[in-house]
Order: C-alpha cells, then structure tokens, then sequence
C-alpha cells in the first residue's frame, strides 16, 4: 500500500525527531506568527494585505557529493515549492553553500543558478562556507500570498482532488 509505504520510509523515518525538536525551539513571543509548524513554510503577518512565507530546507551531503549541480536546483526547486503549495509567489532566496574543492563549487552555482532562472527568484545573500569537510547545500525562499489566498494542509477535507506534479 502506498500510504504504508510512505510512512515507513527513510525520509519520513529521519524526520520523527521533528514534533520534539519544534517544542523545545518554540518561543512563542511573537504574534506575528500565523502557522508554527506542520506547513510547507512558516507564515508571517506583518500587517497589510499579505502574509510573510518563509521555506528553508536542505539538500543530502550525499546528492551533493554525486550531484552537486541537481543538488543546488533541487535546492531551489523544493523551496520555490513549498511557498507555491501555500498559495504563494517566491520573492526573494538566500543559500548556504559548503564545498570541498573549487569544481564542486562551480557545479553547486550552476545548479542554484538554473533553479533561480527556472523559477525566476533572485538569490539575494547567503553564506560560503568554502573547505567544509563535505558539500552541503541549504536554501531558504521567502515569499508573500495575499491573506485570503493562503492554503494551508488541514483545509484540505475527504475527497478533494490531489494534483501530483512532477518535472
């Protein structure tokens, strides 16, 4: 069964920590937040008729090291995603990069730089981290939807129709 599947998975197994780790970096000090967890990004409010989105994700040390060009697309990409799936338009991103040798840097920015054309998000900042003892590579995307257009997965109700998109 597909579900079984899914939840029996190494992705969804490494993330088990997750409901721990969200309670004990929770400090709820600031009204502004509209979603604290369990979406594709957080959600900001900071007055007007938009809300604030916010994705950061990494990319595996071992994509990375066997494609590190996938990888910085991929990085984009599944940012680009997240905020897309709330119902919102990427504005800007900012990336941490960790590389070993000046080859695997060059491919990391081809691929950071095609998911940045592709999806048309400029990366505006980040932070090298140049001799890292493995590549690594991890983007956040913010981005802004309007108030009523936000999407978030407990809206979701029996029988609604689930797109399955892929590239």
């Amino acid at each position: 069964d597909l579900v079984d599947r899914a939840r029996n998975s190494d992705a969804v197994r490494r993330k088990a920590p997750l409901p721990d780790v969200i309670a004990r970096l929770r400090v709820p000090l600031d009204p502004a937040v509209v979603v604290w967890e369990g979406e594709d990004a957080a959600v900001l409010d900071i007055g007007g008729d938009s809300l604030l989105l916010v994705a950061l994700d990494s990319i595996m040390d071992s994509l990375v090291a066997t494609a590190p060009r996938f990888a910085g697309f991929a990085a984009v990409a599944g940012n680009v995603n997240a905020i897309v799936a709330m119902g919102g338009s990427p504005v800007a991103a900012v990336d941490l990069i960790g590389y070993r040798e000046d080859h695997q840097l060059e491919e990391l920015l081809e691929g950071l730089r095609a998911g940045a054309l592709k999806y048309s998000v400029g990366i505006v900042g980040g932070h090298l981290a140049p001799e890292s003892e493995s590549g690594h590579v991890a983007v956040a995307v913010i981005g802004s939807v309007p108030r009523e257009k936000l999407m978030r997965s407990d809206g979701a109700r029996t029988d609604d129709i689930l797109l399955l998109a892929y590239e």
